[in-house]
C-alpha cells in the first residue's frame, strides 16, 4: 500500500472515530476538509475481498435527494484515467 493511501486510511479512521465520539461532528483539529460540512459514513463491501469497508464522505441535499461524492483521497490514478473506478448513479 502506498504512503498516500495509508495516510488516507489513517485519516478516515480518525474522522470516523471522531464522528462517533462527538455526535456526528468532526473537531477542527482532525477534520480538515470535513469541518463544517455534513458527513456520512458509507458502509460497503469490497467486491473482490468481501471485506466490510467504512468511508467518511461529504454529502449535500438537493430537494429530497442526497448527493454523495468520493475521490479516493485524490488518488493520482483517477486523474490519469488508469483507475478502475467508474461513476455510479442509483
Amino acid at each position: 500500500m502506498s504512503d498516500q493511501r495509508q495516510q488516507a486510511n489513517d485519516m478516515n479512521r480518525q474522522v470516523i472515530e471522531d464522528l462517533r465520539a462527538n455526535s456526528g461532528l468532526v473537531p477542527h483539529a482532525v477534520g480538515g476538509f470535513f469541518n463544517d460540512k455534513p458527513v456520512l459514513i458509507l458502509h460497503h463491501t469490497g467486491a473482490k475481498t468481501g471485506q466490510e469497508r467504512l468511508n467518511p464522505l461529504v454529502y449535500a441535499t438537493d430537494g429530497d435527494s442526497y448527493l454523495v461524492a468520493g475521490s479516493r483521497a485524490g488518488d493520482p490514478a483517477i486523474r490519469t484515467g488508469s483507475s478502475t473506478w467508474a461513476p455510479t448513479r442509483t
